[in-house]
């Protein structure tokens, strides 16, 4: 079977990894550990930041796209909307589309794995900072 890619997440960046594809029962079992393993993340993440002092601020808006397929006609009572797992697919033609159209006045966007293999991330491919001019490039 194809490989739904999920973001693998460590202390330092998020990586495509292929996991088994666990039903529902198997995975609650796993929901503590999840839960705190992502607060054991973000308190030493605060350690490791809890003194920095006037940093410069950037911030950009991160835009989240579901994967979905309609099945079936319009006017059919059975026509439903599934959700389609082939956001790896897409994100790698959204990336070459930004290779192909990137000049140097465009903000352009980067495109990130996000949850599963139904979900990709767009943000802008640079920060905005803390300026107020910043604010005239946010569309």
């Amino acid at each position: 079977p194809p490989c739904h890619a999920m973001p693998a997440i460590n202390s330092h960046h998020v990586s495509v990894a292929c996991p088994p594809s666990p039903k529902w029962d198997e995975s609650k079992g796993k929901i503590k550990y999840v839960r705190d393993h992502g607060v054991i993340q973000f308190i030493n993440t605060y350690a490791k930041v809890k003194e920095d002092q006037n940093d410069d601020l950037f911030w950009g808006d991160e835009v989240e796209y579901g994967v979905l397929e309609i099945q079936g006609e319009e006017g059919d009572p059975e026509r439903t909307v599934k959700i389609a797992l082939r956001g790896t697919e897409f994100m790698q033609t959204l990336r070459d589309r930004e290779a192909t159209h990137a000049h140097a006045t465009a903000m352009g966007c980067t495109w990130h794995q996000e949850y599963g293999s139904w979900m990709v991330e767009g943000t802008p491919a640079r920060p905005y900072a803390g300026y107020v001019k910043d604010l005239l490039d946010v569309a």
